[in-house]
């Protein structure tokens, strides 16, 4: 079984999964229940799912755990995006976190072209999360 250790992607997701859930506990307290727990969800969805993507031996199972992720990625860029909005995350503080979904997005993206590449499946429409 391959090690979600030796991902570069999973480093990166997990590094995003931390600085979000720490950005998350500065929501008002009103907002603890609903949008920081949604955001922390969100952003521990994706290095979870690409390190049990990792652990499967079918090549499309790992693919769709890498799609699942891509989601969760893109759920947490919404969710970053409504927080800067409503002025819970401060605009240094969401640059550093944006920077950090863009990489963990490319590298996503990489794996999921190589994964298409040896399963024979269509290659990923985008090429990562922002236009």
């Amino acid at each position: 079984m391959a090690s979600f250790h030796k991902l570069k992607a999973w480093k990166r997701a997990q590094q995003l999964a931390v600085e979000c859930s720490q950005a998350a506990l500065a929501f008002p307290e009103h907002e603890q229940p609903g949008l920081a727990a949604q955001l922390r969800r969100a952003c521990y969805r994706i290095p979870l799912n690409l390190a049990e993507g990792t652990a499967r031996r079918d090549s499309r199972a790992y693919r769709s755990y890498l799609e699942t992720a891509r989601g969760s990625l893109a759920e947490v860029m919404a969710i970053l995006e409504l927080a800067k909005d409503l002025r819970y995350v401060e605009m240094v503080k969401f640059a550093r976190l944006e920077a950090l979904a863009d990489d963990v997005g490319k590298m996503l993206y990489g794996l999921l072209r190589a994964s298409s590449a040896k399963t024979g499946t269509p290659r990923p429409g985008f090429r990562h999360l922002r236009p």
